[in-house]
């Protein structure tokens, strides 16, 4: 059987998703920004075969929604717009509005359904604030023990960094792995408090 690694906003990628990648014989990753989803194309055409980039946005709904760009790479492009505390908490970083684009949105459960895609090796979400509410979707993946590892962005208590999207804490993301079960937090090395990354991973 393949080992399936899904991504949801790998922008241009980095070290830490190519070593997230190590041990996966098929990688499907899902970038809406087009200059992003051309450069992963360009870069991975030699693997065409087993590297697949869906130029589009992961939502609750599928349909057509407002991205907006921020900064020169579009690394921490949303569906929701930069609060004024993420401004603060991330002075030390590009958070100018480049504009906005419309983007094709998908329903990641419906997709990977109409793909044949039952079981993921490892899921990896960094999608600017919808993280939580693309898990959700996945439900009945996680209910039936399909996707075997989780890692995903969160807000820490007290911190939101994006406005007008669902709710993305850690202690949603909790509650929620707690009501499906049979999935072990595990720690990640934290690069701040307020905002980083949580792992899930299937009990044996």
């Amino acid at each position: 059987m393949s080992k399936i690694f899904v991504c949801v906003g790998p922008n241009r990628g980095d070290r830490e998703m190519a070593a997230m990648m190590n041990g996966h014989d098929q990688f499907y990753l899902f970038e809406p920004l087009p200059e992003a989803a051309a450069w992963l194309r360009d870069n991975n055409r030699h693997a065409a075969q087993w590297f697949h980039v869906i130029e589009a946005a992961c939502g609750e709904h599928a349909g057509r929604a407002t991205l907006t760009v921020y900064n020169s790479l579009g690394v921490s492009s949303s569906l929701g717009k930069c609060t004024q505390q993420a401004r603060e908490q991330y002075s030390y970083v590009d958070l100018s509005e480049q504009g906005q684009i419309e983007v094709d949105v998908i329903n990641l459960r419906e997709w990977l359904d109409e793909h044949g895609i039952d079981q993921l090796e490892t899921l990896l979400i960094d999608a600017q604030g919808m993280d939580l509410a693309i898990l959700k979707t996945l439900e009945p993946y996680l209910r039936e023990r399909r996707i075997r590892r989780i890692v995903h962005e969160t807000d820490g208590e007290g911190f939101r960094h994006y406005d007008e999207l669902p709710d993305n804490s850690l202690a949603a993301a909790v509650s929620f792995f707690e009501d499906i079960g049979h999935y072990q937090m595990a720690t990640l090395p934290a690069r701040n408090t307020w905002n980083f990354d949580v792992e899930w991973r299937l009990k044996s």
